[in-house]
């Protein structure tokens, strides 16, 4: 069976809502018009009604919030995509997510706002830790082996030397 599908037929509602990443419209003054359900959980809310009209900066963290500025108004007034940056979040119970964020132009009627989409870093950025950790270590171990080697050539010529003193006068009990 060959089933052929058009664009017309498509509904993109659909698509976003149940996107891998989280995907966010916001207007110019940093409030959220809309989320779809991935975006719910990464924020740690139940319902649109806890993100739908409250400003962005709410959940993004302090640090980048000047960050957000400058990208939003780059893509509100120069109509220009925001390129892939990392940032940290806020999340409704006070955890801290890294994310990923991209930012595009979103045209709907006459008005301009800014398609957010997010992607959680967090298992990543982990996973990154532990690797550089265990680099870290094996570096340790290597040169705690060198050390090892070095401390151990003299003793063994120490050694060497105390049995042939010991062969060569005993030693009065």
């Amino acid at each position: 069976m060959d089933i052929q599908i058009q664009s017309k037929d498509i509904d993109f509602r659909q698509l976003i809502e149940y996107s891998l990443n989280s995907i966010l419209i916001i207007e110019k003054e940093g409030h959220i018009l809309y989320c779809n359900k991935v975006c719910l959980n990464l924020l740690n809310v139940a319902t649109h009604e806890e993100v739908l009209h409250k400003s962005w900066y709410r959940f993004l963290h302090p640090d980048f919030h000047d960050v957000f500025k400058e990208r939003l108004k780059r893509v509100l007034e120069e109509q220009e995509a925001a390129e892939l940056i990392e940032q940290r979040i806020i999340r409704n119970d006070g955890e801290f997510i890294e994310i990923e964020v991209m930012s595009a132009p979103y045209y709907l009627g006459d008005e301009i706002f800014a398609q957010v989409i997010i992607q959680d870093i967090t298992h990543r950025k982990l996973a990154e830790k532990l690797l550089n950790e265990g680099e870290k270590l094996s570096a340790i171990g290597q040169i705690s082996a060198g050390i090892a080697h070095e401390v151990k050539n003299p003793l063994t010529t120490v050694k060497g030397f105390l049995q042939l003193l010991k062969e060569s006068r005993p030693i009065p009990i």
